[in-house]
């Protein structure tokens, strides 16, 4: 048997909360809070509030803790914490790997939630301040690159995508890059991020070597 303790990181003014589970406690919400501070936080929309109103707008609870004596046991705990809404989770997910997805009931309420909803001048303020000069772990940028490595998009989900963009209107409004021009230091940086990421996925120079051809 092992102790398992469910949590909460919940906004204090609108009461939605983020529920997981941990063996350890401490560890866990250091973790959270890590995550959070650096942006690279799984729950995107508990990266977006935590962001928007700051840390001292949420608080960490722990809802139960029990004795389990299988991962089973936890995941089903947590199962039912998550199940009770409002909540930031859209995907169950223990420490264990195990997940699941929420219904599609719950799915069509986020969607009406948040449909046709913009962010206020004031709410992109404080996201641009808070991540200014922020750069992102190194660790979670070397795992991204680990997960996509040598993957492909699948036949379904190409056509998938390519229907989806066929079909999306484009706006009568004008883009923000609408008759402007990047600034030179910008395209510069740009230029070289994309020479440094194609030499490091280049093959070796013996492989793309091609015979020279004398010319006559």
């Amino acid at each position: 048997m092992r102790t398992v303790h469910i949590y909460a990181i919940s906004h204090l003014d609108s009461g939605k909360s983020y529920v997981g589970s941990t063996w350890n406690l401490k560890l866990r919400w250091i973790d959270h809070r890590r995550r959070l501070r650096n942006g690279t936080h799984h729950c995107r929309y508990l990266q977006r509030a935590w962001i928007k109103h700051g840390k001292d707008a949420f608080s960490f609870t722990v809802l139960e803790t029990i004795a389990v004596s299988t991962p089973v046991e936890r995941l089903a705990l947590e199962r039912k914490w998550i199940a009770q809404e409002p909540r930031y989770n859209t995907i169950g997910i223990s420490e264990d790997g195990a997940s699941f997805s929420v219904g599609e009931e719950t799915r069509a309420k986020l969607r009406a939630l948040n449909l046709g909803k913009k962010q206020s001048d004031e709410s992109r303020l404080k996201r641009s301040l808070a991540t200014k000069g922020r750069k992102r772990d190194p660790e979670a940028t070397a795992k991204t690159a680990e997960f996509w490595t040598g993957r492909k998009h699948s036949d379904e989900s190409r056509a998938r995508m390519s229907a989806s963009a066929k079909a999306r209107k484009k706006s009568d409004t004008p883009g923000y890059w609408a008759g402007k021009t990047r600034p030179e230091a910008t395209k510069a940086k740009m230029t070289a991020s994309q020479t440094s990421r194609w030499a490091a996925r280049r093959r070796e120079p013996s492989q793309l070597a091609l015979p020279l051809q004398s010319r006559s």
